[in-house]
């Protein structure tokens, strides 16, 4: 409530659209914090970064994710959130080449549009990010992982059990206790 009098007494500071929005993220209200984070980026002139839009993306992303009914119109309205957030990731991907955020949650939003992995919608992202992330010396490690392991249960899908099986070991590689890569190659 304090931040909508602060708006109202000053609109110029445009900043606190994005204040607003924050607060509204942090409560589970993503319509909210995503309507607040449309309008700062509408009126926030100097004051937004392409970091803004990596958020307003994580926004529509947890969204999507929010959604548990799987009726059409709940699935209707999942698709736009990760089609919204897709396309913000994008954006980012595009403004920030050299870092592997925009891709990366492209691809976690892809995967959540695919979660049977059976159209490796999310593939061509985490190909990317790891490109980048593999630049940056796999300072990342979770995130590396992540990619490792989309990959090794895509080439398993689809029965391309030696570049699998190259994947699994590169997380072994990392991480030789991980009981996902473990269980993946005994079942390989």
């Amino acid at each position: 409530m304090q931040f909508g009098k602060a708006r109202e007494i000053d609109p110029s500071k445009t900043v606190v659209y994005k204040e607003i929005a924050d607060v509204y993220e942090s409560m589970g209200d993503y319509d909210n914090a995503i309507a607040n984070y449309k309008t700062f980026l509408k009126v926030g002139d100097e004051n937004v970064k392409a970091g803004d839009y990596f958020t307003l993306g994580r926004c529509n992303y947890s969204a999507g994710n929010a959604i548990a009914g799987a009726d059409k119109e709940s699935q209707a309205k999942k698709t736009g959130y990760f089609m919204a957030a897709d396309s913000l990731f994008a954006y980012v991907a595009e403004k920030i080449p050299d870092s592997y955020l925009g891709n990366f949650w492209r691809a976690r939003t892809n995967s959540a549009m695919d979660p049977e992995t059976e159209q490796g919608l999310a593939k061509p992202y985490y190909e990317t990010a790891l490109v980048i992330l593999n630049a940056n010396n796999n300072k990342d490690v979770k995130q590396v992982i992540e990619c490792y392991s989309y990959l090794g249960y895509y080439y398993f899908l689809k029965e391309d059990k030696v570049t699998s099986k190259s994947y699994w070991n590169k997380i072994l590689e990392l991480d030789p206790n991980n009981e996902t890569a473990i269980k993946a190659l005994k079942g390989i």
